[in-house]
């Protein structure tokens, strides 16, 4: 699926944000507390892929520098919906609020148009 995806981004001349590369270099996906994924030791429930707020905010940073290198339009951003981008067990967790992925990106967009923080 990444293959096809890379493929579907080159031939289109596509911006892509490479959130998965980021968190393999990071290396911090294990079974501690400070993963990035919600695990036993962070929150208390066996998952390995959602991420944690501090995953939320990494998947966040990455796709806000795609925007700002591609120099891509913020008027109206999609993130797609599934059980990583509704923030499970976090604040805002269904919305595009808190400290969830889409909650991030668009605090740091309003901070970068001029508008502020959250």
């Amino acid at each position: 699926m990444i293959k096809a995806i890379r493929e579907c981004s080159l031939r289109h001349s596509l911006p892509l944000a490479e959130v998965n590369s980021v968190f393999t270099a990071l290396g911090n996906t294990g079974g501690d507390a400070s993963s990035l994924l919600r695990n036993p030791a962070n929150s208390g429930v066996v998952d390995g892929v959602h991420p944690t707020a501090q995953g939320c905010a990494l998947i966040a940073a990455v796709i806000f520098q795609t925007i700002l290198d591609h120099r891509l339009p913020t008027s109206r951003v999609v993130c797609l919906g599934d059980s990583i981008t509704m923030g499970i067990a976090m604040q805002g967790e269904g919305t595009s609020t808190g400290d969830t992925y889409p909650g991030r990106l668009a605090a740091m967009l309003q901070i970068a148009s001029g508008g502020g923080g959250r």
